[in-house]
């Protein structure tokens, strides 16, 4: 079969021997009476290249070539097809029934570019057993929330240990709050032993910069103490557990590892400036030399607590010294909610409900026996 869409103005040439006295009307289109012979060509185009060439080298009369062009029925079936959209015509060259080929190739309306295509039939690639035994993610890697490879690492316990917890230092940041946790998996879930929140350094000095990497240092060593404090572990050996940062980029001086102490190699001075908050220092210092404005919006906290950048550095030794002071967490005093107003009626009880129509019934009852005393009187 030979198909092609073609321009009715580009449509010049035709079949010999044809004239619109040939056509007959059928049920689903036009059919032809007519038998090609040896000069059976078809012109054929391409919509995207506009570039047009015939099958066969038989010219024929211009008259037969108008004559296809004044075609307007939808369907033109039996040796020669036709199928119109606007100004478009598809000519179809091939020796079979009508019904076949209105089958195959004029019950379905040509789309747009712009619109879905069409479904078609796929080679299926994966076998019935494969979505039998197919098994989705866990709703955490679903979600993103969770990176199950690093997990698995983490809380997997040596056999030789018997149940031994496996403490997982967890640090996690927010927009304004930074959470540190000391965490051991189970089979009935993840078991906190102590956490300790940014959010209850100002109980120890610092309101201000709560999510930086001096703060994160902040946390974890109130973390720290109150894991020895809980444990009773003044003395060696030291308390154990593997950092887990989840989706944290590990890169070199992130935040997260200022909640970290470990006995690798570090530059001491580099690690001592940025948990006193000597980095927030020197960016006071250039943004009060070249953008005054800037500083006075961007540490605006620090200007209403009077704190500078000279005083930076005492205002972190303080709050180290307090927190290892007293690192006993307090619980927060919360009002009582207040009772909502209900819209509907409350649901009884079936005691309730039991009770109300009894009730009812001997109010029935007793205003019965009043009517008949009335009447006997």
């Amino acid at each position: 079969m030979v198909a092609s869409w073609l321009i009715v103005d580009k449509c010049i040439r035709s079949f010999s021997n044809f004239t619109e006295e040939t056509l007959k009307p059928s049920p689903k289109g036009f059919d032809i009476n007519y038998a090609p012979n040896a000069s059976f060509q078809v012109l054929q185009g391409s919509k995207d290249t506009q570039e047009y060439h015939w099958l066969g080298a038989v010219h024929v009369k211009d008259e037969e070539a108008k004559s296809v062009g004044l075609l307007r029925n939808e369907r033109l079936a039996n040796l020669i097809g036709c199928c119109c959209e606007g100004n478009e015509r598809l000519l179809v060259a091939e020796f079979m029934p009508n019904e076949t080929l209105a089958k195959h190739l004029f019950h379905c309306k040509r789309k747009s570019r712009s619109e879905n295509p069409t479904m078609v039939f796929i080679k299926p690639t994966k076998s019935r057993a494969y979505f039998k035994r197919y098994q989705v993610k866990f709703r955490r890697k679903r979600a993103g929330k969770t990176d199950y490879r690093a997990r698995i690492r983490l809380i997997n316990q040596d056999k030789n240990k018997y149940g031994t917890p496996k403490y997982l230092f967890v640090v996690r940041f927010t927009n304004k709050d930074i959470i540190a946790q000391i965490v051991s998996a189970s089979i009935a879930g993840d078991m906190i032993l102590t956490s300790a929140y940014a959010h209850e350094l100002p109980r120890y000095g610092l309101d201000v910069g709560l999510t930086n990497y001096s703060a994160a240092y902040c946390t974890g060593l109130l973390l720290a103490h109150r894991v020895l404090k809980t444990l009773e572990m003044d003395e060696d050996p030291p308390f154990h557990a593997l950092l887990d940062v989840g989706l944290i980029r590990t890169t070199t001086g992130n935040r997260v590892f200022g909640a970290l102490k470990e006995d690798k190699q570090l530059d001491a001075e580099v690690h001592q400036k940025y948990v006193y908050g000597g980095h927030v220092a020197v960016y006071m210092r250039t943004l009060i030399e070249d953008e005054p404005e800037k500083y006075q919006t961007h540490f605006s906290e620090y200007i209403k607590k009077g704190i500078e950048a000279d005083g930076i550095e005492n205002l972190y030794r303080k709050v180290h010294a307090g927190i290892c002071a007293y690192q006993i967490a307090k619980k927060l005093e919360k009002e009582a909610p207040k009772a909502h107003k209900r819209f509907n009626l409350k649901k009884l009880t079936y005691d309730e409900r039991r009770n109300k129509l009894i009730a009812r019934l001997n109010v029935l009852h007793s205003a019965a026996g009043a009517d008949d005393d009335e009447n006997d009187d």
